[in-house]
């Protein structure tokens, strides 16, 4: 962490990911760790952070762990095929962190595992999925042009 207690993103996020305020802040062969500071777009109707919130971290983060390249390497991309979500604890403010490894796979295909945590540590959720790596990628601004 900064002096500032602001997250150091590994890598620019762009969509939802970015919408959603996460950060991708340590990503390495098959493991990425990535966290939200709890803001109200975060919050469902009870006032505590909404489960597709952390579904979309475990979905994110996982997809990440099959497709790291070292620098300077071409960039890989993955589409998620299959996520299980289980729900065990909530919270309503702080940090919520989320680590994800791939546990196997092939050439196109990989399964990944993660955890869902506050910043106190409580376990909030895991996931479990299945990813597939793509093999065409169209850049977001080059799909925005031809539409």
């Amino acid at each position: 962490m900064s002096s500032s207690d602001e997250p150091i993103d590994v890598a620019d996020l762009v969509g939802f990911s970015a919408h959603l305020d996460l950060h991708l802040v340590e990503w390495s062969e098959n493991f990425a760790r990535m966290e939200v500071k709890v803001r109200g777009i975060h919050l469902n109707r009870s006032g505590i952070v909404h489960g597709g919130l952390y579904a979309t971290l475990l979905d994110a983060a996982a997809g990440y762990t099959g497709v790291w390249t070292p620098p300077g390497a071409d960039p890989k991309r993955a589409i998620t095929l299959s996520l299980t979500t289980n729900y065990l604890g909530k919270t309503a403010a702080g940090k919520v962190i989320c680590t994800s490894r791939c546990i196997g796979g092939g050439r196109s295909i990989f399964y990944a595992e993660g955890s869902v945590h506050d910043d106190q540590g409580q376990l909030l959720a895991t996931g479990q999925s299945t990813h597939r790596i793509r093999t065409t990628w169209v850049p977001p601004a080059a799909e925005e042009a031809s539409s």
